[in-house]
């Protein structure tokens, strides 16, 4: 997945859930895998 992609993703997960607390999980784990993964893009 691109980097547009998993910052699109992330944005429609916060907008999506109504559960802010898991909401918030989701967004940290989704930066986590794409930071992750920066490293290996540039």
């Amino acid at each position: 997945m691109s980097i547009t992609g998993v910052k699109n993703e992330m944005i429609m997960t916060i907008m999506n859930d109504d559960d802010q607390i898991l909401n918030i999980k989701k967004g940290l784990i989704l930066i986590e895998q794409y930071l992750w993964w920066v490293p290996f893009v540039q």
